[in-house]
């Protein structure tokens, strides 16, 4: 018999959680978000724009379609759209806005199961598809 303890991971246990962790990041890439809308102007605020809410959007869409519960809060989305914004040239058009944030947030995201599911990041795999 082992003198050790054998439990299930994970092993340390704190007061974090996937909501708290994506936030902590959000607010991690403000300073970088002020100075691409102080350098860029009007077309990061574009890009930001249409990338958050078309985020929400296919997030929203994709959790009726495949009927999932609905976690808005947990900022999964707002975390893809501002990385998604940072990847992107601030010149790129509307259209190629939305598309990636479909790819990103719906298809790569939602259709493989959501949270932790994924094969691959999904903003790297909306930009290499870009």
């Amino acid at each position: 018999m082992s003198p050790y303890v054998e439990t299930w991971p994970p092993h340390i246990h704190t007061q974090d959680s996937v909501p708290k962790l994506f936030w902590g990041y959000t607010g991690a890439l403000l300073p970088v978000l002020i100075a691409g809308a102080i350098f860029f102007k009007g077309d990061f605020l574009r890009v930001l724009t249409l990338s958050l809410l078309s985020s929400w959007g296919f997030e929203w869409a994709a959790k009726n379609i495949f009927k999932k519960k609905t976690v808005f809060y947990n900022g999964e989305a707002v975390l893809i759209a501002l990385l998604f914004t940072l990847t992107v040239p601030p010149s790129l058009s509307s259209g190629l806005v939305i598309l990636g944030s479909f790819i990103a947030v719906f298809l790569i995201k939602e259709s493989f199961g959501g949270l932790g599911s994924t094969l691959f990041h999904p903003v790297l795999t909306a930009r290499v598809f870009l």
